[in-house]
Order: structure tokens, then sequence, then C-alpha cells
């Protein structure tokens, strides 16, 4: 609606007036609809007046309640505080029971500890030796046991007491075991060494038992044997394995018994020294009994030559050479089986270092992969080795000694015999007249020779020297052999006139 003082006109006026008296009509009857809708108001403001007296008592025992529960929480929190002060001092007097009953389970040890050891008797010294050394250190080293423990005879603090008790039990241990194996009395023996951990001397028991269990090896060659037979240091080295293997396999379990899983690793690592020492000693021997040193450099001063060489170096014929091909093939022959018998050896011991769980693992795979085998083709799952273990071995002075005898002996001297019987093979052969086409006696010699060489190498056992050897011997076959007969076929072609080149087509090398 427009400022009526604004207005000008009498409509403009009159338009207004309407308005305004429009206006007026609603608002009256909004207000006497107000008015009529007024009693249900005053009708629930008359209800809430009613509740107020029921509110204000339920606040009254609402107050009442909060004031007793908040009574009963104070009184219960000091009647938790009171437990757990009553709790603490019950944790304190039962550790302080149980202190001064493990000082008294000391004191006890201790004496009937000293008692067994005047009475010689070791068994119970070991238990009571056992018993005091399974109470904590704090106890054993606390000042409450210092102050209660000593006594006239024993005035040393415990740890002291009980340290010295240990070392008069280790030395007599040591001493009886030592004698029992000088007497080779196997109950004396068992009967201290399961003595030695019980009382926490379990490496130097090992030690004891290793040195024990060396004194048994064994290297014996046959009676009739001499130092020239070329059965002689494969037997002594057999017998020197075969008795450690021996050893072994029947002292391991009673090293796991009372040692635990595991623990035959240290008096193997004994046996393989006593080993290594002995190893040494034959294989310096035999050395020197082969004269391998003259050997060696007379094969490598008279190298092969193949036929139709062209190097400018005279070809010398085998039978004015001053070494024997047949005596190299006698000491590969030795050295193989040396070298054989050394990891057929190591094979043992990896395999009886391997824990029983372990082993146990690997057979079900192994039968699980035996099984897939029936309808498929796939190999079984390789052997796993412990790492420690390989390396154990590998690291051994016999390991090393042996790796030497392949590099220097075994792969110049098999790949000179090798290239010595393909040349000889070469001069020797004959045609076969009666094939057609005529064929000869080369292939069949060599080959022949080849697949002994071969079966000496895996004898050996060694992957390294199998490798290795056979690198050279690809290229002596592929320089001796194959270049030689190419240089015969080229030649054939060579030396035949235009007129007869398909004659020479069914001849064969000879």
């Amino acid at each position: 609606m427009n400022d009526p003082r604004t207005l000008t006109t009498l409509p403009e006026i009159l338009s207004a007036l309407s308005a305004l008296q429009s206006e007026e009509a609603e608002l009256s009857s909004s207000l006497s609809q107000l008015l009529n809708d007024r009693e249900p108001i005053v009708a629930s403001l008359d209800h809430l007046h009613a509740l107020l007296p029921q509110l204000d008592e339920l606040e009254a025992d609402a107050n009442v309640l909060a004031s007793r529960v908040s009574n009963t929480a104070k009184t219960a929190q000091w009647v938790g505080g009171r437990v757990r002060s009553l709790d603490e001092e019950m944790g304190r007097v039962r550790e302080a029971a149980d202190r001064v009953g493990q000082v008294m389970e000391l004191k006890s040890s201790l004496l009937a500890l000293q008692s067994s050891i005047e009475m010689k008797d070791w068994e119970a010294a070991a238990r009571h030796c056992a018993r005091a050394m399974a109470l904590p250190l704090d106890v054993i080293a606390g000042p409450y046991a210092e102050a209660v423990v000593p006594t006239a005879e024993s005035h040393l603090p415990p740890v002291q007491t009980l340290q010295d008790a240990r070392e008069t039990l280790l030395k007599v241990f040591r001493e009886n075991f030592a004698e029992a194996s000088r007497a080779r009395d196997s109950s004396a023996t068992s009967r201290f060494f399961k003595l030695f951990p019980a009382i926490g001397w379990e490496e130097e028991g090992l030690e004891a038992y290793a040195n024990f269990v060396v004194e048994l090896v064994q290297v014996k060659a046959p009676p009739t044997a001499k130092s020239s037979s070329p059965l002689y240091y494969i037997t002594a080295l057999t017998a020197l394995f075969e008795s450690i293997a021996l050893i072994v396999d029947q002292h391991q379990p009673v090293v796991e018994k009372y040692y635990g899983p595991g623990k035959m690793k240290s008096v193997v690592k004994r046996l393989l020294e006593e080993s290594d020492r002995v190893t040494k000693s034959l294989c310096s021997g035999w050395e020197e009994d082969r004269s391998m040193q003259r050997k060696l450099s007379e094969v490598t001063n008279n190298p092969p030559i193949p036929l139709h060489s062209s190097t400018s170096h005279p070809r010398r014929p085998p039978e004015d050479l001053s070494i024997d091909p047949r005596e190299v093939d006698k000491v590969l022959s030795e050295l193989a089986g040396m070298v054989g018998r050394w990891n057929l050896f190591k094979k043992f011991i990896l395999d009886a270092l391997m824990l029983k769980e372990d082993a146990e693992k690997q057979d079900a795979e192994k039968q699980d992969a035996e099984g897939e085998q029936n309808g498929d083709e796939t190999s079984p799952p390789p052997v796993r080795i412990s790492p420690a273990d390989k390396e154990m071995l590998d690291n051994t002075a016999s390991q090393k000694l042996f790796d030497q005898l392949i590099s220097t002996y075994y792969i110049p001297m098999e790949v000179w015999y090798t290239r010595t019987i393909m040349d000889k093979a070469h001069r020797l052969s004959s045609p076969n007249l009666s094939q057609s086409p005529v064929t000869t006696t080369t292939p069949d010699d060599v080959f022949y020779i080849l697949k002994a060489v071969l079966s000496r190498l895996i004898t050996t056992g060694s992957p390294a020297a199998i490798e290795k050897t056979a690198l050279q011997l690809r290229d002596a076959i592929d320089r001796d052999y194959v270049g030689v007969i190419k240089h015969k076929l080229d030649e054939v072609y060579k030396t035949q006139p235009p007129s007869s080149m398909g004659m020479g087509m069914g001849v064969g090398v000879g």
C-alpha cells in the first residue's frame, strides 16, 4: 500500500481506505480465532500446574538418593583403597615368603651338595647342584642369601660357594671320564658324560667326549697291502672315514639323549679335525709314493700334439714319452677313488647332522613326490642341507686338500690322458673294408675311452671337478677328435683328382 501522505486524488484515497478496511477485517478474524482456541491452552496450563507438587517430590527423592549414593561411593572407594593396600601387603608377604623359601632351598642344596661331594656321590651332587643353579640369580646373589646361607664350615657367599662346587665337580667328572675312556668302560663313560650338562658344563662335556671318540678313530690298511698297491691309500682313507662314520652313527643317539638335538655337531667338528690330520698325512704319502710332482712335470712338458697340427713343435710318438699313459691312468683312478670316498663321507655327515624334524619333513616331501611321479615325470624335491653344516665341511682342511689335488693333478692329467689316447686312436685307426661305406675304428676307440674317463670323473662325486673337467674335455674333443677328422676329410678332397670325386664320397676316414 502506498504512503497515505503521497495520496493526492480522491480515487487513490478511497482505494487506500478500502485496503485498510480489508486488512482490519482480517486481523479481527484472526484475533477472534485465537480467542476461540484459548480454552485448550488454559486446560494444558492447569494440568502442568497440577503436576508441580509431584515433580517437587521427585526432585526431593532424587536429592536424597544422590546423597546416599555419594556416601556409599565414598565408603566403597575407601574400602577399595584399603583392600588394594592389603593386597600389596599380602603380595609383599608372599614374595618375602617365596624369597625365604628359595634361600632356604639354596642353603639346603649347598649343604647337600657339599655332603655329596665329601661322600663322592656324584649323581646326588649333580642333582643338588642343578637345584641350586635353577634358582634365580638375584636370589643366589642377593643380600639376604649372603647373610643367611653362609655357615661356620662355609663362610663364603653362596655365589662363590656354588661356583667352587661346580668347578670341583667339573674337575672330578673330567678325571673320571678320562679314566673311564682309557679303560674303555662304556658304563662309566656314559655315567659321567651325562652329568656335565646337569651342572652347566655342557660345552666342556662335549669337548671331553670329542677327545674320547677321537681316540676310537682307526686307520688301518689291509695287513698284506703295501704303499705301492693301487688300493693302499684308498683303503686307508676308506678305513678312516668308515671309522668316523661308525662313531657318529653309534654315539650320536647318546649325545642327543643327554645334551639335546643338534649337539653332535661340536663332536663332529673334533672328529673332522682328526680326519684332516690323518687325511693330510695320507695324501702327502700318496703324492710322494706316486711321484706326482714328477708325473705332472712330464705331463706338462709333453702335451699331445694333434695329427696335422699346424704347430711348429715336432710330434713325439707316445712310445718316446718318458711317462706311460697307463701309469697316469692308474694314479687318476686312485685319486678319483680317494676324492669319491671323501665326498661320500661328506654326504653321510650332512645327513647325520640334519635335525630329526627336518629329516622327517624331507622324507614326507620325498614320498609325496614319488606318489606324484606315478602320473607325472616331475623330479623329486632337492634335499635341503643346512648352510652352516655345509660351510663347516667345505672349510675343512680335507676339503681344501682334495680341491687342491683335483685342480693340481686330476684335471690337467685327465685332460692329457684323454688327448693322448685320442691321438693314439687316430694313429692306430684302421679302415673296416667290410662296411659300405668304409668306416674306421677311431670313433669306437675314442668314445670308449671317453666313457671310461667320464665314469671315473663321476666317481669323484665333486660337482666342481666334474664341471671344470667336462669343459676342458669338450675343448679337447673339438680340437683333437672333431678337428682331426675334419682335417682328414679336407685332405681327402684336396688330394683327389676331380674325376674321382664321386668315388671319394664313399671312402671313410682311416
